[in-house]
């Protein structure tokens, strides 16, 4: 299996070839914990040049813990509404 990772303007890209069985899917699960270790704005997983990919890998790599990077807290938050205070639906009819 064979990994690689391209910024693209915002996105970051992690093509993957080859084949990813139950040995290189930790492999390929390492690949994506450490791409978005990097906190891009949006993470492409380019699975076009894979050539054999079970259904046990996949599972694996499906599975895999995806967690995304904690966004910044800004000093002000946005005020809320009361729950009374929102618009009624339009009547039907």
């Amino acid at each position: 299996m064979s990994v690689s990772l391209r910024q693209v303007e915002t996105a970051l890209v992690l093509s993957v070839g080859g084949e990813v069985d139950l040995v290189t899917a930790p492999e390929l699960n390492d690949a994506v914990t450490a791409a978005l270790a990097e906190a891009p704005a949006v993470l492409i997983v380019d699975l076009t040049a894979v050539t054999f990919f079970p259904r046990p890998a996949w599972r694996s790599y499906a599975t895999c813990r995806i967690r995304p990077a904690p966004r910044p807290r800004s000093g002000s938050r946005r005020p809320r509404l009361p729950r009374s205070r929102w618009p009624s639906p339009a009547p039907t009819g």
